[in-house]
Parts: structure tokens; sequence; C-alpha cells
């Protein structure tokens, strides 16, 4: 009996290739099969619309999306089930895939044996876990409303229209911007009381949220916190998404002729991703709010992902404030299929009015689902050190380090951590110094312990210092610090797990010998040693960074700045602030 396992952790490793081709061939589709699910015509459309695009389900994240594997995998078995003969064995951890997967066998005449890979037991827990985890979940959001309400008191805003950005606050960076750095020093001092800063806090245990909190009150940042505005019914209407959610009718299920309803049923009742679509859902009430107490914003940027965050932020300016410009600002490159936003998701007004990219060679990415999006080129705040023309300079000892810049996500991190432990073993002349993301904490990743600490280092050290001490760049697929390497001058080495090749794609155009994809220690080895040897180096090296610098990093200056923000010039007179003397599109 042949056994095919389809448990979420073992098809692309198993499937390989073959699952690899298979997500990137359904991309395309699956995007606008999440973005018609919902029939808009049934009575509970409107109701339900706004916790159907922040649901997870919707959410289009290949990485993190369930749904999207689970889809994947039905397909793969319905091409191995025309490769097989004889009887066969599912392993599966769904229901509703058990469902398709005995659907499948039967249109095809076929006998298989369908099991569950975890125990009754197991099965149990997690569905306790599945329950608990909301209500988890909104204690913390309510613990850290009632905390800024307690701390900090409203910020008294000017008559003024202002102009409000969304920013993130992460531990070791509650003082300081790290999303528009230098914005504020830009802007001339007429401005003052016209630029907030909106803060969504991320990572804090509950100690630290109070520490957190009084520190961003005191420091010299205008934050603009939400929690000042939003009310204790705005709270419980945004933690009753996960009932809401499950009430949500469904429209057309069919997906390249399976009927997917048992799956989107599954993961409707699913928890994950509850946290960021009540967030998601607070910061729609928050633009109701500011109506309320009649704020006039002019300018609404977002730190635009297409995450619940952003889909809540972008739908509650565009109807309560619908004269305001709703700029979604990619400060990073959108190489997640969910961060390029869909035709359907901006006929669902959840996506904003223009997109600004942090250079003219973005465009084409974040518009793959859409080629009607209009973007704009914005400065690359975080990367003022690439308007210089010189390169990094290595210093004497950079051949023998390599710089690992470890992604967000956990299993591609222990992917490269276990590949880097290889390469120790067997080429003890690299030195690996290991970032980890600021977003994600050390003892969450498996592997370091088993790592030569005679061969790898911890740093912390921003990216731009050390590049000055390597040779190369290794890290999970494209993403910003790829480029920031190549910017640089230095070569970058995209490394990715079975199965999660087709999450990112790479701009279409790299320059040669600046871009270089891994999949195994054989050829991460062979890398290495011709970046080593300078074979695929130096004869490219001021071509790909006058190419990258020019396409991926827009030049931060005062003028550009203040297009950004919605204003033009420096105002002459200063009692009176010109709004939208610029337009951004």
């Amino acid at each position: 009996m042949t056994r095919i396992d389809l448990s979420e952790e073992t098809t692309s490793s198993i499937g390989g290739a073959h699952y690899d081709q298979i997500c990137e061939a359904i991309r395309q589709d699956y995007v606008f099969f999440v973005g018609n699910l919902v029939n808009r015509s049934v009575p509970s459309y409107r109701l339900f619309s706004l916790d159907w695009w922040l649901s997870g389900t919707a959410s289009r994240n290949f990485e993190l999306s369930v749904l999207f594997k689970r889809i994947a995998q039905a397909i793969y078995f319905r091409d191995k089930l025309s490769m097989l003969t004889g009887d066969l064995c599912v392993v599966v951890e769904s229901k509703g895939l058990r469902q398709i997967i005995e659907a499948i066998a039967h249109q095809h005449g076929r006998h298989v044996t369908v099991i569950h890979r975890d125990s009754y037991w197991t099965r149990f827990i997690r569905t306790i876990r599945n329950v608990l985890s909301p209500l988890r979940s909104a204690f913390r959001i309510l613990f850290d409303w009632i905390v800024v309400r307690l701390f900090l008191t409203k910020t008294a805003l000017s008559g003024h229209s202002v102009t409000l950005l969304d920013t993130f606050i992460l531990p070791g960076a509650i003082d300081r911007d790290r999303y528009y750095p230098g914005l504020f020093n830009m802007l001339p001092r007429e401005l003052s009381g016209c630029v907030y800063l909106v803060p969504q806090f991320h990572n804090f245990s509950l100690k630290a949220m109070i520490h957190a909190t009084r520190i961003a009150g005191r420091g010299s940042l205008p934050y603009l916190f939400k929690e000042q505005y939003i009310n204790i019914l705005d709270v419980l209407w945004a933690v009753g998404h996960g009932i809401r959610k499950r009430r949500i009718v469904l429209c057309d299920t069919q997906f390249m002729g399976m009927d997917m309803k048992p799956l989107i049923e599954e993961d409707l009742r699913n928890s994950r991703s509850y946290r960021c679509a009540v967030q998601g859902l607070l910061n729609y009430r928050f633009a109701t709010r500011l109506k309320d107490h009649s704020i006039r914003v002019g300018r609404a940027i977002d730190w635009y992902e297409n995450h619940p965050l952003d889909r809540g932020w972008n739908a509650g300016f565009r109807e309560f404030h619908p004269d305001a410009d709703l700029v979604g600002y990619q400060g990073f490159y959108p190489s997640f299929p969910a961060s390029r936003p869909s035709r359907e998701e901006r006929s669902a007004g959840i996506v904003p009015d223009v997109v600004a990219v942090m250079g003219p060679s973005m465009s084409e990415d974040v518009t793959e689902f859409d080629r009607e999006l209009k973007t704009v080129s914005a400065p690359a705040f975080r990367y003022p050190h690439l308007n210089h023309v010189v390169s990094c300079n290595q210093d004497s000892d950079s051949k023998s380090k390599v710089l690992v810049v470890l992604p967000y996500d956990r299993s591609t991190s222990e992917f490269i951590v276990d590949l880097i432990r290889q390469v120790s073993r067997e080429n003890t002349e690299y030195l690996f110094m290991i970032k980890v993301h600021p977003a994600v904490l050390e003892n969450t990743i498996t592997g370091f312990d088993s790592l030569d600490p005679h061969r790898s280092q911890f740093v912390s050290r921003p990216l731009d210092t050390l590049f000055n001490e390597a040779m190369v760049v290794i890290g999970g697929p494209i993403a910003t610090s790829a480029l920031e390497s190549m910017a640089s001058g230095l070569p970058y080495i995209s490394i990715a797990p079975p199965g999660h090749a087709y999450q990112h794609k790479a701009p279409k155009a790299l320059p040669d010998g600046a871009y270089w994809q891994c999949p195994d220690l054989s050829a991460l080895i062979t890398a290495l040693s011709a970046i080593a040897a300078g074979n695929s180096f130096q004869p490219y090296k001021e071509q790909w960074v006058d190419l990258v610098r020019q396409g991926y990093f827009s030049p931060v200056n005062s003028a550009e700045v203040l297009k950004f923000i919605g204003f033009g010039d420096t105002p002459t007179d200063n009692n009176e602030i010109s709004n939208h003397t610029i337009s951004i599109t």
C-alpha cells in the first residue's frame, strides 16, 4: 500500500519541486477565488463584509494561510492519484481535507484509506486551544487599551487638517521611529501639530507594555494613540469578530473542479489571525471616533502590508473621511503575494487610493494582481545611507565573514540555521554573523544551541554597519534586506525550505552575480566558494549597485518628504497651512 502524507508539516518536503510548482501555478487563480468567495448579493454581506475581508481566510498570506496549503495539498493528491496504482493510504490533519480527498477518490473510482495524523486527544487539545486563544487575545487587547487610557492623556490636536502615519512600536525602539526615520527632522516648524504617528504596540509583555507606554508618552515623537479615542464598546464589538465570521455566507466554492467548502468553513472556524483582525477592526473604529471628535484628516498614510490591520485602516478612513487621501506606504520590498493587493480587494474599498513604493522598479511587482492600481515613488526613509555613491568598503577580514539575516518566518530561519551548522562542519574558514529579525524573539527559534560557537556569533548592530564586515549576505527568499545588500555592493544568497520558494517572487531583472538561490547544502557551499574567490563579485559590482539603488531606493530629501505627507513647499504664512498642495498621484 502506497502512503501519502498530506499533513501540513510534511507535504512541502515530500512534494518538493512538484508541490512548489502547484503553489506557483494556482497563485493567480487562488487570489481571484478568495476575492469572490462571498456573494455580495446576499443580505448578510454588508453586515459581515468587513469581518470577511479581515479574516485569516481572506488574507492571501500564502506563508501562513492554512487554506491555501490544504487546497494545494488536495491538488497534489489529485495529481498523485493519476500516477499511482493499487491501494493508497493518505494521512491528513484536517477533517475538511479528508472529505475532499474522499470525494476526489470517489470521482476517480479509487479506494483510498484516509487516516488522521493526530490522536483524538491531540485534536481535543487543539480544539480547546482554538477556543481559548481568542479569549487570551481579547484580554490582551483590552489590557493594552486600559494601560494607554490610564497612563496617557489625550493628544490635543490643532484645528488644521492633520496627516496621520500608521506605525509600530517594538521593544528596543520605543522612543524612536524605525519606520519613517528622519521624517520629522525634515519638517518645517510651521507643520508642528499637523503630522502624527499612530502606533501599534507589538511584541510587548504585560509588564513591558506599561513601561513602553510611559516612555512613548514622555518621548519627543508626536504620537496619537488610537486607544485614546476608541471606547469600550468599540473593543467589545471588535472582539466579537470570531463569532460573526462563522455566520458568513459563502458563494461559489468550486476551485479547479473541486468543492472546497469543507476547507473554507473549517478555516473560518479557526482562530488564526484573530488578534490581527480585531486590531484591524479597531483601526476602523478609530477612524469613526476621529470623525465624532470633528478631527479633519487630510491624509492617512498606512504602513501597507495588506494585512487585516491595513484593511481596517483603509476601510475606516475611506468611509468616515471621504475627502482624505489614502496612501499605502511600502517602505519594504513587497515580496509576499499578500502585500500585493488584488482587483477584488480594491473594489471592496480596503485598499488605499495609491500605493507609495520606495522606487520605480517596485511598481510592476506591487501591481501583480491589479494592473490598474495607482503607484508612486516615495522616499526610502529607512535607507538614506544608500543615497551615497560609494558602496561599502569591506574590512581586511571580510573574505571569511558571512552575514546571516534571518527572516520573520520561523521555519525558514530554522532551515537556514541548520544549513549554517552543516556548512560549519565542512568549511571551517567561514565566520557566520547572525542577525535575528527585530520582530522575532530569539528564544522562539530552535537550532541555535547546535551551532559551533567558534564559527558563529549573534549581532544586533544596524545592517549598514554590518555590510562593511561581510563578503556576502545570506537570508530567506527575496526581501528588502536582499536589495539593501546588493545596493551596498554585496551579493545575496536566498535560501528557502522545500515548498516555500513559491511564497516570494524575486524581481524579474536582477544583476548578474548579485542574487543567488540556494535550495540545499551543496548549492550553498558552491555559492560561498565562488563568491569568496571573487568569480562572480567584482566584475559586476558597480553595475548592480547603480541599478538596485536607482530602481528600489528613492532619495530622502525635504521636497519629497513634503509631497509624501500631503503638503507642498514650505508654507509662507505660518498661520495658513495649505493641505494637498501637491497630489501624490
